[in-house]
C-alpha cells in the first residue's frame, strides 16, 4: 500500500495516516488510532493470567513484569486475589489466575483482548493472559481492595455483559461504552445484551444497569418512605424531591427507572409533588383528634387575627402542630396564608370580603389606607394581601392594590 490511497488496511500491510492534530514526536510504537465514542485508556485491568509451569510458583503480588499487548509493552505491577486460610498459592492450579494488573503507562484494552507478559529481568517470556474488564478503574479498585478478588472471564458474550455492567454500580454503563469494553461489534453485543436483559440487566436512555442495583435502590427508596410516614404520621406523603435525593449519588437516569419499579409494583405512588406508599392514609388518633378540634376552635375565635403556626405549636408543646395544620388545610377547614399563619376558612372568606369590598369602593388602595379602613395591623396584613395577589384577587399597581379578576369564592 505504499504511495497510494486505500480505503481499509488490513492485517499484514504497512500503513501510513495522515493523522491531524499530534506530532510526530508525540507518537510511540503501540499507540492506538480508534474512531467513535466510548474509547479511553486505563492503567489498571482485570485479566485471567495462565503462567508457564516454571513461572508458576514463582508468581506473587507487587511482581513486576512487562506486558505485550498488540504493539505496545507497558511496564506493570501483577496484583494477586488474597489467598484463602490454608489454601495453595493462586497460581497452584495448572498455573491459572484471575489477577489485576496496574499498569504503569495508559493501555487501550478490550475484554477478550490476549496479551504476552514476560519478566522484568532478565526478559523472558513466562505466560500470558486474556483481558477480562479493560476498566478496572480507581473506584472499582478501591472497592475490591478489601478482599482483593478478581473475577474470571466468563464462559458466555451475556455472562461478560454482565460482569461489565454489574462493576460499575449504581452508575452503570453506556451502551456505547459497553461495546468498547466488551471488545463486541454492535450486531453481537445486541444479540448478547438479548440474553442478559431478561433478568441480570436493564437499559434506560441507553444506559444499562445491573439489575440488583435496581433492585437494591428500590429498597433503600422504599424503606425511607417506611421511616417517613412512621415519623410524620399526619403528612399526606413526602416531598418527591427529598426522596430522590435519599438516592445520594445514583444518576437521574436510575432513580427515574427505580421509581417507575416501584410505582409498577404498586408499592409507591405519586402525589403532584408528593410521595408516599400504596394505600397510605394519614391516622388521626384519638388525641389528635381532640388536638384538631382544639386549634380549630382556636382559629375560629381569632377570626382574622390568628396565632402564629409557633404560637400554637408552643401552647401544645410535644404535638405534631404544624403536620395537623396542614392536614386540617387538605381537608379545606383552614387555609394557610403565608409561611407562618392558618386562618379558619370562614374567617378567610369574610376578610376577603373586607379587602374586595374596600377596593371596589375605593378603585385603588396602599397597604397603609387598607390597614386603617380594616383595623389589622400590617403582621396580619401583608401576609393576606400577598394572599390575595397569589389567588388573583389583588393585583399590584405602583404602590397600592387595584382588584384582579373574579374574586375566587
Amino acid at each position: 500500500m505504499h504511495d497510494r490511497a486505500a480505503p481499509r488496511a488490513t492485517p499484514g500491510r504497512r500503513t501510513a495516516l495522515a493523522l491531524v492534530g499530534p506530532a510526530h514526536e508525540q507518537v510511540t510504537r503501540g499507540d492506538v488510532v480508534v474512531s467513535g465514542e466510548g474509547w479511553r485508556a486505563s492503567r489498571a485491568v482485570d485479566v485471567t493470567l495462565t503462567m508457564l509451569p516454571e513461572a508458576a510458583a514463582k508468581l506473587k503480588s507487587r511482581l513486576r513484569v512487562r506486558v505485550n499487548h498488540g504493539t505496545a509493552e507497558v511496564l506493570a505491577r501483577v496484583v494477586l486475589p488474597a489467598p484463602d486460610a490454608g489454601a495453595a498459592g493462586p497460581a497452584a492450579a495448572a498455573g491459572r489466575v484471575a489477577a489485576r494488573l496496574l499498569l504503569e503507562s495508559p493501555l487501550v484494552a478490550r475484554a477478550g483482548d490476549r496479551f504476552v507478559v514476560r519478566s522484568y529481568s532478565p526478559v523472558t517470556t513466562i505466560g500470558g493472559g486474556v483481558v477480562v474488564d479493560p476498566w478496572a478503574d480507581e473506584r472499582i479498585l478501591s472497592r475490591a481492595r478489601g478482599k482483593q478478588s478478581f473475577p474470571s472471564a466468563p464462559g458466555t458474550d451475556a455472562g461478560l455483559l454482565t460482569l461489565l455492567v454489574g462493576r460499575r454500580g449504581q452508575h452503570g454503563i453506556a451502551r456505547g461504552e459497553l461495546e468498547v469494553a466488551a471488545g463486541m461489534d454492535a450486531r453481537r453485543l445486541a444479540a448478547a445484551l438479548g440474553a442478559a436483559m431478561t433478568e441480570d440487566l436493564v437499559e434506560a436512555d441507553g444506559r444499562l444497569f445491573a439489575a440488583t442495583e435496581v433492585i437494591a435502590l428500590a429498597e433503600r427508596l422504599a424503606d425511607v418512605l417506611v421511616r417517613f410516614h412512621a415519623e410524620h404520621p399526619l403528612e399526606a406523603g413526602m416531598q418527591a424531591q427529598s426522596w430522590r435525593a435519599a438516592a445520594g449519588s445514583a444518576p437521574d437516569t436510575l432513580v427515574d427507572l427505580t421509581e417507575r419499579r416501584l410505582a409498577a409494583e404498586r408499592r409507591v405512588l405519586r402525589d403532584g409533588s408528593l410521595v408516599k406508599r400504596a394505600q397510605w392514609a394519614p391516622k388521626l388518633g384519638g388525641a389528635t383528634e381532640r388536638l384538631r378540634t382544639e386549634l380549630l376552635e382556636a382559629l375560629r375565635a381569632a377570626d382574622a387575627e390568628p396565632p402564629s403556626t409557633a404560637e400554637l405549636a408552643a401552647a401544645h408543646a410535644g404535638s405534631d402542630v404544624p403536620g395537623l395544620l396542614r392536614l386540617m388545610a387538605r381537608e379545606g377547614v383552614v387555609v394557610a396564608v403565608g409561611k407562618e399563619r392558618f386562618y379558619e376558612a370562614g374567617a378567610l372568606a369574610r376578610e376577603r370580603e373586607r379587602v374586595v369590598t374596600l377596593l371596589t369602593e375605593l378603585g385603588s388602595a396602599t397597604p397603609a389606607a387598607l390597614r386603617d379602613r380594616l383595623g389589622r395591623s400590617r403582621k396580619w396584613l401583608i401576609p393576606l394581601l400577598e394572599w390575595c395577589d397569589t389567588q388573583g384577587i389583588t393585583v399590584r399597581k405602583g404602590d397600592g392594590r387595584v382588584l384582579g379578576g373574579v374574586p375566587r369564592a
